[in-house]
């Protein structure tokens, strides 16, 4: 099966999603098997926003990307003054 029921959302799991695409693309490489492409292509249009939020969770990207990461740079937590989030 190509879902995992075990799999949870913690920290940093939208690169999870990301490595299992890539996976999931070399899987479709190797075997041909169009449901490993029709998986990979799944997990990338869910992280740029085919998701719940409707956000593209990808600075920059997407038709509603988002603007404020959590990040200890980029949250401006250190200095106020610090620029927005680039692109990516």
């Amino acid at each position: 099966s190509l879902h995992n029921r075990d799999f949870q959302y913690e920290w940093g799991s939208n690169g999870n999603i990301i490595n299992r695409a890539m996976i999931l693309a070399f899987a479709y490489e190797i075997l041909g098997d169009k449901s490993y492409a029709d998986a990979a292509i799944n997990s990338v249009d869910y992280i740029l926003g085919r998701n719940a939020n409707g956000y593209s969770f990808v600075t920059g990207y997407g038709m509603n990307p988002i603007k404020h990461p959590h990040h200890r740079f980029w949250a401006k937590i250190l200095d106020p003054n610090y620029p927005a989030p680039i692109d990516g």
